[in-house]
């Protein structure tokens, strides 16, 4: 965690970091692009602040001196390797490095540990310098879901501050706040944010949920879920299987097997990710013989042929099961004496 401090002593305009533990980055990259200040009040311009790489701003404050507020402080968090969360919120956030000269603490605002700041609604005096704030949070890792304290952060007169004595700063849709910057005289004159977007980072686990078994000769539509973001699932597959978007076929005999992996795209915010892959077995498919019986025969000594036939496309073999009474030689059969003859046809 760190807390970075834009600030000045009474007539000294000053600029300064403080960074204990920086966070670790990720498997991600946050690039400051936008920077955006409240448009009146005096002082002089100090900053950037940036959060360390791979972290973002989820706390401000400020000190107060004699009414007005002085330095604007924030802390930063690094965040877990899908972007989606801050992995550490800890530590008391009200000692020391905070505000300038004869100061005094104000509680600070935060947001939660899946969001990041996004930006402010500014409560001005009438002369234009900042007397407060109210915080906007946005969810991780693009800043959406965004939404206003109805805290006003400052001295006890900030939140009487008219309509027309207050400004929206906000970062550009698909960014969130890693930065601070201010005016700063002998007072808090205006404030400032610094925006970024976040790149590169993992996406959850991606799981395939179709089945692992494919009937000879069949086909089925596979399935998986999970990953980040709005990137589309595509699949891809090796072995004894085809296929057509998502549609598997069974290429190969029973026994044979394929792989299949799932990938779902990038986008803004995150890579891209592929699953595990999945064998898929190909199974023997049900196989059912047809078999017409030829009916009352008078006795012959000319033989006569059967016909049966199986949903493999394979001719069974026909067997007698009475040879006292019939014979069978292939599809043929020969009558031995009168009697019932019983005919089996396998495969």
């Amino acid at each position: 965690m760190s807390r970075i401090i834009v600030g000045s002593g009474i007539g000294l305009t000053v600029f300064a970091l403080l960074f204990a533990n920086s966070p670790t980055a990720q498997g991600y990259s946050i690039s400051n692009t936008d920077e955006i200040s409240t448009t009146t009040g005096g002082g002089g311009y100090v900053g950037p602040a940036n959060c360390p790489s791979g972290s973002v701003l989820y706390q401000v404050g400020s000190g107060g001196n004699g009414g007005s507020l002085t330095l604007p402080t924030g802390i930063c968090a690094d965040l877990n390797s899908t972007a989606t969360a801050h992995s550490s919120v800890t530590g008391s956030l009200a000692t020391t490095g905070w505000g300038g000269v004869s100061n005094t603490t104000l509680t600070d605002v935060r947001c939660t540990s899946s969001e990041a700041i996004v930006g402010f609604v500014v409560h001005k005096q009438a002369n234009g310098y900042v007397a407060g704030w109210q915080l906007m949070c946005g969810t991780l890792p693009d800043g959406g879901s965004r939404t206003t304290s109805s805290t006003v952060f400052g001295w006890s007169n900030a939140g009487t501050a008219s309509p027309s004595q207050r400004e929206t700063i906000q970062c550009p849709t698909g960014m969130v706040t890693v930065g601070l910057v201010a005016n700063v005289g002998s007072i808090l004159d205006r404030i400032g944010i610094r925006c970024g977007t976040i790149t590169g980072a993992d996406q959850a686990t991606v799981t395939m949920s179709s089945s692992s078994t494919l009937t000879y000769g069949t086909s089925m539509t596979v399935t998986a879920n999970g990953g980040s973001g709005n990137g589309g699932i595509s699949y891809s597959a090796t072995g004894s299987c085809s296929l057509s978007g998502s549609t598997l076929t069974a290429t190969g005999n029973a026994g044979a097997t394929c792989s299949v992996t799932a990938t779902r795209a990038g986008n803004t915010n995150y890579n891209s990710k592929s699953s595990a892959a999945q064998t898929v077995t190909v199974q023997r498919a049900a196989n059912t013989i047809s078999f017409a019986n030829p009916g009352t025969k008078t006795w012959s000594a000319t033989p006569f042929n059967v016909s049966p036939t199986a949903t493999s496309g394979i001719t069974p073999s026909v067997t007698s099961t009475t040879p006292s009474v019939c014979s069978v030689s292939g599809l043929t059969v020969t009558m031995l004496s009168s009697g019932t003859c019983t005919l089996s046809a396998t495969q």
